[in-house]
């Protein structure tokens, strides 16, 4: 619940924090695996379909937020729930 109450997720709202967290991801893998790939060469691709990927989470949030509501104990306050 901690990335609800300390809203850790807010940093992926803009691209520049999406930038930071792939930048934060290829800062994890082996020389020898980014040698092959790595993270921030998908933030063009994001960048691109964006509208498509928040219409899609502008339409599966909402069921997500009401079937973690039915099924916690937890008290939530967020202001989508």
């Amino acid at each position: 619940m901690n990335v609800v109450i300390n809203r850790h997720l807010l940093s992926y709202s803009s691209l520049d924090g999406v930038n930071r967290a792939l930048c934060r991801i290829d800062n994890r893998l082996s020389n020898r695996l980014k040698a092959k790939e790595c993270a921030i060469s998908y933030l063009p691709l994001i960048n691109e379909e964006l509208d498509y990927l928040e219409r899609g989470f502008l339409y599966f949030f909402p069921e997500l937020m009401q079937k973690v509501k039915n099924s916690s104990s937890y008290s939530f306050r967020h202001w989508k729930i």
